[in-house]
């Protein structure tokens, strides 16, 4: 698969599959936008990904972008969970305007409204509950304009940086909705260390 579209496109069928399997709305489309790997857009319910890491090289590319998008996946099946969590008193044009997805997948939430002694009831509880740190890392914050113009330049981070930039990618990692999405994205790469589909 020599372009982004080619990868992209066995990508998004790969895990619209997974997602219909568990009658979870499929994703709309994968886009092309700069910044981390991958990012799922719940008002779209699309996913983008950056193209340099889409389009790298190596023996394991393919399969570290299926793992990304899987993650991003994953949040497209927690949205449409808390959806149906919302479905059992809420209209799907509340659910839309409230929780901020397409009317489509409001509607099929609340098609499916979670039953109350449905075991991922915890779960939807736990993705609807208020983030306890909301907000950027402030000390990130506060350094990261000078990574950004350090990273224009080509100059490398120091120890300091490192250490404040990984402080803020394990709290960002903790929050309910990440700690989520990286648990089923191990499993993803555990299986594909397996032999796994």
């Amino acid at each position: 698969m020599k372009t982004f579209e080619e990868r992209a496109g066995a990508v998004l069928g790969a895990i619209n599959a997974r997602l219909a399997a568990v009658n979870v709305p499929t994703i709309g489309s994968i886009g092309k936008e700069k910044g981390g790997n991958a990012h799922f857009d719940k008002k779209s319910w699309t996913v983008t990904v950056d193209p340099e890491f889409a389009m790298r090289g190596s023996a394991s590319a393919p399969a570290e972008l299926l793992t990304a998008v899987y993650h991003e996946a994953r949040h497209a099946e927690q949205d449409f969970l808390v959806a149906r969590h919302m479905a059992r008193t809420d209209s799907a044009a509340e659910i839309a305007a409230a929780h901020g997805i397409p009317i489509e997948v409001a509607n099929a939430a609340k098609a499916a409204p979670l039953p109350p002694d449905d075991p991922q009831v915890g779960l939807a509880e736990r993705l609807r509950a208020p983030v306890p740190d909301e907000g950027p890392d402030p000390e990130f914050a506060a350094i990261k304009p000078r990574l950004i113009e350090k990273q224009a330049r080509g100059e490398k981070r120091t120890a300091e940086e490192e250490a404040i930039m990984a402080r803020a990618y394990a709290r960002y990692k903790n929050r309910p909705h990440e700690a989520d999405a990286f648990l089923v994205e191990a499993l993803a790469k555990q299986g594909e260390a397996l032999g796994g589909p």
